[in-house]
């Protein structure tokens, strides 16, 4: 049985207090929520031992 596979990139940043507060007073007037409203986003990775998974996928900022 054929397996799909894909890769996702993401970058993720720590805001402090303020910048958090600056980017929604930016974001203001141009994002609504979706139907499924304010919600929180959780994630869960495995990965091996020697985390081979986060080591293969690896890029340099």
């Amino acid at each position: 049985m054929p397996t799909a596979t894909f890769e996702r990139y993401e970058r993720k940043y720590l805001l402090t207090g303020e910048q958090y507060n600056l980017l929604l007073e930016k974001f203001r007037g141009r994002m609504e929520n979706d139907r499924y409203g304010l919600y929180r986003v959780s994630n869960l990775y495995y990965d091996t031992d020697r985390f081979d998974l986060l080591s293969a996928h690896k890029v340099s900022a």
